[in-house]
């Protein structure tokens, strides 16, 4: 899979992907707000939410809201 699929279809187990924020047109583009690496979070607090939250950061901070995302790309070799 190399194409941008809805964030819906993600796996929800702690997978590290890489998520956009769109849709993207002329005004908005991923230069204003480009694709990063997240993860999909459940805090182990009974009644808390899940969310993904981006996984550049040594900090869970407020869960980001996007819209896509795609596997991670093999690392360098």
């Amino acid at each position: 899979m190399n194409e941008w699929q809805p964030i819906e279809t993600a796996k929800r187990d702690g997978t590290h992907v890489l998520v956009a924020f769109g849709p993207y047109d002329q005004w908005t583009t991923f230069a204003q707000k480009p694709p990063t690496v997240a993860h999909w979070f459940d805090p182990p607090v009974a009644g808390g939410e899940g969310g993904w939250y981006l996984s550049v950061s040594p900090f869970e901070q407020d869960s980001i809201m996007p819209t896509h995302w795609m596997p991670l790309p093999e690392p360098p070799k």
